[in-house]
């Protein structure tokens, strides 16, 4: 059976943390989402942006945003088909919805207030702390390519005002 269940605070940290990417949505006339890499540090997610474009346009002007993560996903795999007919044979057709057509996920969706950093120190560190979770091996060459991708860049801080997580799991 199809389990679904909120999470504390904590996990859905750490659903944010253990997420590769995140979809980003604003609100501008209509939704604009668009997916993320990013980083989080505290009660902060920092991102990278090109300076032009429709979504840098869009933030001109819009500074509430929400994010969602999914960090893990599983499609259900959990009975053999022998189970499965042995189930329906006996009229527990619920049983398909339930526990074979579904998936498990943890996902966590955060509200927050979107901000251009302008203080060129917290640019410098959240560019070093995105680009540490995705090339921790390459990081002995950042300083050589940090003031180009500073210069280019729009450097944004996400202050987290709502986080919720839930997860969705089979229970045997």
């Amino acid at each position: 059976m199809a389990i679904i269940k909120n999470l504390p605070l904590d996990a859905a940290y750490r659903i944010i943390d253990e997420s590769e990417y995140g979809v980003l949505s604003v609100f501008d006339f209509s939704i604009h989402s668009v997916p993320f890499s990013f980083v989080r540090s505290d009660d902060n997610i920092y991102f990278a942006s090109s300076k032009k474009g429709t979504k840098v346009d869009i933030f001109e002007r819009e500074e509430m945003i929400k994010l969602v993560f999914v960090s893990r996903t599983n499609v259900a795999d959990e009975y053999t088909l022998y189970e499965i007919k042995k189930e329906v044979d006996s009229g527990n057709i619920s049983f398909l919805n339930q526990s074979v057509f579904t998936n498990e996920y943890e996902s966590a969706i955060a509200d927050g207030r979107l901000e251009l950093l302008k203080d060129e120190e917290e640019r410098v560190n959240a560019l070093e702390d995105l680009y540490s979770k995705y090339y921790a091996d390459k990081m002995q060459w950042f300083d050589l390519i940090k003031d180009g991708v500073l210069e280019n860049s729009n450097i944004y801080k996400v202050k987290l005002t709502n986080v919720t997580a839930k997860e969705k799991y089979i229970e045997i």
